[in-house]
């Protein structure tokens, strides 16, 4: 399943000081990793903006960045203009601090998933999401 996403990730620099927020938007040719699914050896997945196939059967609850004996990294998405999130590229928020991604799908696309730090999914209707009191890593996808 094809799958466009847009990502912001925040990424701690200090946490006494400020997080690196980065944000754009790739097409990603697989459907989005989903921690309670059981995938099969030869399963693909799309996950923080890469392509992974799955090594084994009965991977389940393996996070494909962090576990390379169950996933092999396919590489990167490509970066596409169909959606948009904004503000893009790299973001710094103080600690403790806020900040708002507002996110949709240009014409003739529509949002098909929206994923929040990993596993919590936001109805398809919203357009904009706030990190308030920003203190650990986050991150959105926004699957088109």
């Amino acid at each position: 399943m094809k799958a466009l996403f847009a990502i912001a990730c925040l990424l701690m620099i200090s946490a006494a000081s400020s997080w690196n927020i980065y944000a754009e938007v790739s097409y990603c040719q697989y459907a989005s990793w989903k921690q309670n699914v059981e995938y099969n050896g030869g399963s693909f997945v799309t996950y923080q903006g890469h392509h992974y196939s799955s090594k084994y059967s009965g991977n389940v609850g393996k996070v494909p960045n962090v576990s390379p004996v169950e996933w092999i990294d396919l590489g990167s998405c490509n970066v596409v203009s169909n959606g948009f999130i904004s503000p893009s590229g790299n973001n710094f928020v103080a600690n403790g601090g806020s900040i708002t991604f507002t996110f949709g799908a240009n014409a003739g696309y529509t949002i098909r998933e929206i994923v929040k730090d990993c596993c919590n999914n936001l109805p398809v209707t919203t357009t904009s999401y706030t990190f308030t009191n920003v203190v650990e890593d986050h991150c959105i996808y926004i699957y088109i």
